[in-house]
């Protein structure tokens, strides 16, 4: 049996040049999701998938798409792609279209593409793709425009990312670029140090120094306070509870996630969100 979890249309004409049908962010770990739509829709489908994985029928072909990475459907396309509740997937997507999407797919060398293969560093997008949901959530005056332009920007850091994944890998610099993009990729995981020293055949307190010389933290401190940061994004500008944001940073305890967050921030992550009108003039709602 096929159903959708979306429940409304949003597939409707427009003469903005460029416009946000909707857009939303899913915890899909109730079900398994199967969507088809096999003469599409009149607009652009972006998902992104921020956790666990999707699957994806392009020309009766099963493509898997991992966290990390995204897919598009263009207008008039058959649309075909699954969830698995084992996967926990957590995606982002987003309906568009406009007098001016054409164009701007095409200039961005995203047409004719169906899957986007990402450059592993998406927190640009993911943090655009908050705030995009966000706005949309609240309709604010003038969120139509902001969302246009955080549309925009979101598919130029798509095209960059899709760009930068084909071109041959540039060595980082220096092995702390090289973990500083680890975590940021990776807020859920804990990585040992040890296991990093062994990984770049240096020794444990070499990475350690080198780190800190350039950073200011140790990797541990670094890793603690990425999680921290991105536990911040979700509590103000998605729809998680708190204890599924504890789970998605990788925390088995929401009591000792509550503890490390407090303990950095000042306040325990529920007090957090109880307060975030502090972070904009209008009182920020869960999506």
């Amino acid at each position: 049996m096929s159903y959708s979890p979306f429940t409304y249309s949003s597939d409707i004409p427009t003469n903005a040049f460029l416009h946000v049908n909707n857009c939303a962010t899913l915890l899909l770990n109730d079900k398994d999701y199967h969507i088809e739509r096999p003469k599409g829709r009149s607009d652009y489908l972006l998902i992104y998938l921020a956790r666990g994985k999707g699957h994806v029928i392009i020309d009766g072909k099963d493509h898997i798409v991992e966290e990390k990475q995204a897919f598009i459907f263009h207008p008039n396309e058959p649309q075909s792609y699954h969830f698995y509740k084992k996967d926990n997937t957590v995606n982002y997507w987003i309906h568009f279209n406009g007098t001016s999407c054409k164009s701007i797919i095409n200039s961005l060398g995203l047409n004719g593409i169906n899957i986007l293969k990402l450059n592993i560093d998406t927190l640009d997008i993911e943090q655009m793709l908050q705030r995009l949901c966000h706005e949309f959530s609240q309709k604010n005056p003038f969120y139509d425009q902001i969302c246009s332009g955080l549309l925009i920007t979101i598919l130029g850091l798509v095209s960059r990312s899709v760009h930068n994944s084909n071109l041959p890998k540039r060595k980082a610099t220096n092995l702390v670029e090289q973990l500083i993009g680890e975590f940021r990729a990776n807020p859920q995981f804990s990585f040992a140090v040890e296991d990093l020293a062994e990984k770049f055949s240096i020794s444990k307190n070499h990475l350690i120094r080198e780190f800190k010389k350039s950073t200011g933290k140790t990797p541990a401190q670094y890793m603690i306070d990425n999680r921290i940061e991105k536990a911040k994004e979700l509590l103000l500008f998605s729809n998680y509870n708190i204890i599924e944001i504890s789970e998605f940073l990788g925390y088995q305890s929401y009591s000792y996630f509550s503890r490390i967050f407090k303990k950095h921030v000042g306040v325990s992550p529920a007090d957090f969100r109880a307060r975030k009108n502090l972070y904009d003039d209008e009182d920020i709602k869960p999506l």
